[in-house]
C-alpha cells in the first residue's frame, strides 16, 4: 500500500498531503518501503527523482533514527534536490551520527547544499557541530555563512562563544548582521 501510493503521490504533486497522511497512519512499517524507495538505482525521470524526494523527507519524519544509513547512503546522488532532501531529513531527525557525513557537505559544489547542511547542523546542535560551522562562517557565499551564524546561534553556549570569537572576520561580521544577531565585541 505505501509503494502504491507513493508512486501516486510522485506522479502527482497534489497528492503529497494524502501520502504524508496514509504513511501517517501506517507507522513505523512504512520505513522499510520508503527506505527501499529512497535506496533505489538513480533514474533521471522526473517521477523517480520525486519518489526518492518524498522517501527522504517521510523517512525523516517517521523513519527514526534506524533510517539515518539509508538517508546518509543518498547524499552520494548526483541529484541535488535529492541530497537537499536528505540533509533536511537527518536535520529533522537530529542525529548526532550524522554530523560527519553533513559536515563534509559544507564544501559541496551547490551553495543550497552547502546552506541546508549548516541548518541542519544547528538543528542536531552539540560541540561536534560547533568546529564544522565555525569554518563554514568564512564560506564564499554569504547565504552559507548566515545559515552557519544562525546555526552557531542554535548550538548554545559553545555556539556563542565562536562566534564571538570570529566576529572581527568581514565575512563573519556580514552574515551576523544578515541573520540579525548581534554582534559581539571582537
Amino acid at each position: 500500500m505505501v509503494q502504491a501510493v507513493l508512486d501516486a503521490a510522485a506522479n502527482e504533486v497534489r497528492l503529497r498531503h494524502d501520502f504524508l497522511a496514509t504513511v501517517d497512519r501506517i507507522g513505523p512499517s512504512a520505513v522499510p518501503v520508503l527506505a527501499r524507495a529512497l535506496a533505489a538505482p538513480q533514474d533521471a525521470s522526473p517521477v523517480a527523482l520525486r519518489r526518492q524526494f518524498l522517501a527522504a523527507e517521510v523517512l525523516g519524519l517517521v523513519g527514526g533514527h534506524r533510517s539515518v544509513p539509508t538517508l546518509e547512503a543518498a547524499l552520494e546522488s548526483d541529484a541535488t534536490e535529492l541530497v537537499i532532501a536528505c540533509v533536511n531529513a537527518l536535520g529533522d531527525l537530529g542525529a548526532p551520527t550524522s554530523v560527519m557525513s553533513l559536515a563534509g557537505l559544507l564544501d559541496h559544489a551547490s551553495m543550497e547544499v552547502r546552506r541546508t547542511s549548516a541548518v541542519a547542523l544547528g538543528k542536531i546542535g552539540g560541540p561536534g557541530s560547533v568546529a564544522f560551522l565555525a569554518a563554514a562562517l568564512r564560506d564564499e557565499n554569504i547565504e552559507v555563512a548566515r545559515a552557519a551564524a544562525q546555526a552557531l546561534e542554535r548550538c548554545g553556549l559553545a555556539g556563542r562563544r565562536t562566534l564571538e570569537a570570529s566576529a572581527a572576520h568581514p565575512v563573519v561580521r556580514e552574515a551576523l548582521a544578515l541573520a540579525r544577531l548581534a554582534v559581539p565585541s571582537a
